[in-house]
């Protein structure tokens, strides 16, 4: 959904502790209060739901896109051979 420019709702935990900053591309819940609140606040603000989105699909375009994973694979393969 980050990719599709929707900011995230996540737990701050594993993997989305490195894909999500939290208030900048969409926000950690904890707790059904967190999570209530968040989407809240989303949902009502149409602007803020569009700039957390466009961090959203920036992050996942700079971080784990083709673009941006291909050229460190290939210097893996490459120093491989």
């Amino acid at each position: 959904y980050m990719a599709l420019g929707q900011p995230a709702l996540a737990t701050p935990v594993s993997a989305n502790k490195e894909i999500i900053d939290h208030g900048v591309n969409g926000f950690f819940c904890s707790s059904d209060e967190d999570w209530y609140q968040s989407l809240e606040k989303l949902l009502l603000d149409k602007s803020l739901r569009e700039r957390k989105g466009k961090e959203a699909r920036n992050k996942i375009q700079e971080k784990f896109s083709v673009k941006a994973t291909l050229p460190p694979f290939v210097h893996t393969l490459q120093e491989g051979v």
